[in-house]
């Protein structure tokens, strides 16, 4: 027992650590000044690169310092207010609030004292989302590189990166152009305007016959401006030439087909399509539509539908983590061909702590759903970040991605 638990544990941190590749919550920075004479303007501006609106009353926005290579610590909070989807704030000295306000941008005056050499935090309530520098390095006068620096420059995020640093850099040009050395605050206020070459990148998409249904599953690393998706039907003949397909679904009409706008977090999606025939052969396209409806055709996928005594899944699989991102809760599916003994479903987060057992023991129907309400064993709300969804039983294993953001 001791080993298969080992293994397990082993299994369950694989997946956090292909995913810490993929975090990008809360907000990051996406313009920096720092003044080339006397104290003022210094500030910075803070991009929300998530889909959801941030609410700082309930996860405040905190602004941590470190000086001179020291520890960061709370330089600034705000702790109302909300921050919509791809927009800005600007924190700074009083001088930069015309110009953030004339671009639109809501404004929160603080008299930074932060220097070249200074590093920065930014964090969501209790998560981490941005780091500016390198925190506990003092690199003499500032951090710089390629002409990049960040001391004497109003610097602002390259185009294309779309998540925060979590560990820091000491070459600000990794992330960062220079666009003024004069002290003047253009751009400040102007959300990015993202890599709008970057399409929505599909990770999969599959279809499953599952008694007389199909059940198509599609999943995104990342989105850039996505409205949504269409799903195109077609039925296979070969005798026949090009297929001809219908539509079936659409962002429009179904609520399943909504894209989350520009993101960088995972996102699961799924519909079902009553709408077929036993011993049929179908094929099935998916198109993701960007907000100035430009359509973009990914490759068709085949799947055959059976009668419900030919259908035999895996032992069993996890068939829907829905809506994910979630908030306040996500709905779990899990789909059975036999009996199971000693099945174990729990939650854990992204450090591989058990968090929450949503069940235990033996399982004999087909069909189980579950609901996991973002609490621990104590029913004490967890912070946002990501989860695992781990289902074991005996020597069979699962285990699924799923963001919180609060």
């Amino acid at each position: 027992m001791k080993k298969n638990w080992t293994i397990r544990q082993q299994l369950v941190m694989l997946i956090i650590f292909l995913g810490l590749t993929q975090i990008g919550l809360g907000q990051i920075i996406s313009q920096y000044f720092e003044t080339n004479s006397g104290t003022t303007p210094k500030g910075i501006e803070i991009w929300n690169n998530t889909a959801s609106t941030l609410d700082f009353s309930s996860n405040n926005l905190i602004i941590k310092k470190g000086v001179n290579g020291g520890l960061p610590n709370t330089d600034f909070t705000l702790s109302s207010g909300t921050l919509v989807s791809n927009a800005v704030i600007v924190v700074g000295t009083s001088d930069m609030e015309a110009e953030a306000l004339a671009n639109g941008a809501v404004f929160h005056l603080k008299p930074f004292t932060f220097n070249g050499d200074d590093a920065l935090e930014i964090w969501y309530g209790s998560t981490k989302t941005d780091v500016f520098g390198n925190p506990g390095l003092d690199p003499g006068t500032n951090w710089s590189g390629s002409g990049v620096a960040t001391s004497d420059q109003n610097i602002s995020l390259k185009a294309g990166i779309q998540t925060g640093d979590l560990v820091g850099w000491t070459d600000p040009s990794t992330r960062f152009e220079t666009t003024a050395t004069d002290n003047s605050l253009t751009g400040f206020g102007i959300a990015p305007a993202g890599d709008g070459s970057l399409p929505v990148s599909l990770s999969s998409f599959t279809a499953t016959s599952f008694h007389g249904d199909v059940r198509l599953n599609w999943s995104t690393d990342s989105e850039i401006e996505n409205a949504g998706f269409i799903i195109e039907k077609s039925i296979l003949r070969q005798a026949e030439g090009d297929s001809d397909f219908e539509t079936i679904a659409s962002f429009k009409t179904h609520r399943e087909c909504v894209g989350q706008g520009s993101t960088t977090a995972a996102h699961d999606y799924a519909f079902v399509d009553a709408t077929v025939s036993n011993g049929l052969t179908y094929e099935y396209r998916l198109s993701d539509v960007d907000y100035a409806g430009k359509i973009t055709i990914h490759d068709a996928i085949i799947v055959s539908v059976k009668s419900d005594e030919s259908i035999k899944p895996n032992t069993f699989e996890i068939t829907k983590l829905y809506p994910n991102p979630f908030n306040p809760s996500i709905q779990i599916e899990v789909a059975f061909n036999e009996k199971i003994e000693d099945l174990n479903i729990s939650i854990y987060d992204i450090n591989g702590a058990l968090m929450k057992v949503l069940e235990i023991g033996n399982m004999e129907q087909e069909l189980l759903n579950l609901k996991w309400d973002g609490t621990n064993f104590n029913n004490e709300p967890v912070p946002s970040g990501v989860y695992i969804v781990d289902i074991a039983s005996q020597n069979i294993h699962h285990a699924k991605r799923v963001t919180l953001l609060r």
